[in-house]
């Protein structure tokens, strides 16, 4: 039996790294993708959280779908050049379940 591994969780195609503010407040949410698998599998986001500092505090909000929450959106249109956030305690379901996939850190550019 094949093993399918976990997909990558993507926002704008990407797993992390930097990332233009304008196309980080384009994106619509988290995506599940299957990099260099050969079968056509398919996962879907149904739940992560957005970390961020504020005013020198941790602040984290969380969706339970792939989609960015209004509070989400909001954190994410404070964000600065330079400025770091996280996309962590990402699940998706797909083949087997739900899986637990690796958390994102972006800079934004």
């Amino acid at each position: 039996m094949l093993r399918v591994p976990n997909p990558e969780a993507t926002v704008g195609g990407l797993s992390g790294g930097k990332i233009k503010a304008r196309v980080l407040k384009a994106q619509a949410g988290v995506f599940a993708e299957m990099k260099d698998f050969v079968m056509d599998v398919q996962f879907k986001v149904t739940a992560f959280t957005v970390s961020t500092v504020k005013a020198g505090f941790l602040t984290s909000e969380r969706s339970t779908s792939a989609s960015f929450t209004p509070a989400q959106k909001s954190l994410i249109n404070g964000l600065q050049k330079g400025q770091k956030f996280y996309i962590e305690d990402v699940q998706a379901t797909g083949p087997g379940g739900v899986r637990k996939l690796s958390p994102l850190s972006f800079t934004v550019d």
